[in-house]
């Protein structure tokens, strides 16, 4: 006889947490039928065991107070798990409100283990590949360039131009993106590879 929908999720949460949304997922993806999902979803909800509010707290607290991470990485990946906007927001003020959340050190562990993994690189290269890896895993564009300074200072507020690419905007808009892309236009192209679209449109047209 085929486990109730409601069973197999017991089994899955038996091992780690869900979302709502995972865990709608894995129980469609076993084919069982939508009304059999929903009614184990609010059995669970009513019992307290699924829970997208406790799990938007409980990984906010995990990964920026040991795992390194930026705020707007928690964002993202809170978001593409399902939770609510308002759940991630106040989940992530809770934390940041009660527990020594060092966003600067996270960096800085970061950067050192990244900068141990690139050997002897060009310093250029270096840089490049920094500001690329903690641009890519959320980090404040003002405590990217800090970091970048501290550890590769060489030529990071070279006052020479900018070359950006033929069409980039020339408005005073445009001014943070030449701050993102520092004394080099090979920052550009680091930049250019990790923004969002909707940035990339703001400064690119």
């Amino acid at each position: 006889m085929a486990r109730a929908a409601y069973d197999y999720a017991l089994e899955l949460l038996a091992i780690r947490a869900y979302t709502t949304r995972n865990l709608q997922r894995k129980l469609i993806d076993r084919d069982y039928p939508d009304d059999e999902v929903a009614a184990a979803v609010e059995r669970l909800q009513s019992a307290g065991l699924l829970d997208d509010e406790r799990y938007a707290q409980e990984y906010a607290r995990q990964k920026l107070t040991f795992g390194s991470a930026s705020v707007r990485r928690v964002q993202q990946d809170l978001l593409r798990r399902g939770v609510a906007s308002a759940l991630i927001q106040s989940a992530i003020d809770s934390v940041m409100a009660d527990e020594p959340v060092d966003i600067d050190g996270s960096i800085e562990r970061l950067v050192r283990r990244k900068l141990a993994s690139m050997g002897e690189l060009e310093t250029d290269v270096r840089r490049r590949r920094l500001f690329a890896f903690l641009a890519r895993r959320g980090f404040d564009l003002d405590d990217i360039s800090r970091s970048i300074e501290r550890h590769l200072p060489r030529g990071w507020h070279d006052s020479s131009p900018v070359k950006l690419p033929a069409g980039c905007a020339t408005s005073a808009a445009s001014s943070v993106f030449f701050r993102l892309a520092a004394s080099d236009h090979k920052y550009y192209e680091a930049a250019s590879g990790c923004l969002s679209p909707t940035i990339t449109r703001l400064f690119c047209t």
